[in-house]
């Protein structure tokens, strides 16, 4: 019975801390998963949705200032190549190309960005 209980707090706990994680943190979380260090500069935000047993299809906002829209597609370019396969031709495939968008930064203010969705599958 304590062992229960003992394991009952620690879900308890652990569901606690993941919930404490601001939107901030979550999206900085999913960039980090999905990017290597040197590809994050620029990107405020990477949802990547997995097709084809992989992280294939990226909804990703940028900021034009700090990084291009060929760097972007560049940088998951590198994620198609590397799962090449008999589903996936190993090339990026603009699904949505950029357009204009605002993001919300933490303190409150806003700030110009480009959102885009790009994919390792043609349509």
């Amino acid at each position: 019975m304590k062992r229960l209980l003992l394991a009952a707090g620690l879900v308890l706990l652990a569901m606690h801390g993941a919930q404490a994680l601001t939107k901030d943190q979550k999206r900085e979380q999913m960039i980090a998963a999905t990017l290597p260090p040197e590809d994050r500069p620029g990107i405020f935000l990477i949802f990547p949705t997995e097709a084809g047993g992989f992280q294939s299809n990226f909804q990703i906002v940028y900021f034009p200032e700090e990084v291009g829209e060929k760097q972007v597609q560049a940088r998951i370019a590198r994620i198609c190549a590397a799962h090449r396969n008999a589903q996936v031709d190993g090339r990026l495939h603009v699904w949505r190309p950029s357009k204009p968008d605002a993001v919300k930064l933490a303190d409150g203010r806003q700030r110009p960005a480009m959102k885009t969705t790009l994919s390792c599958f043609a349509r």
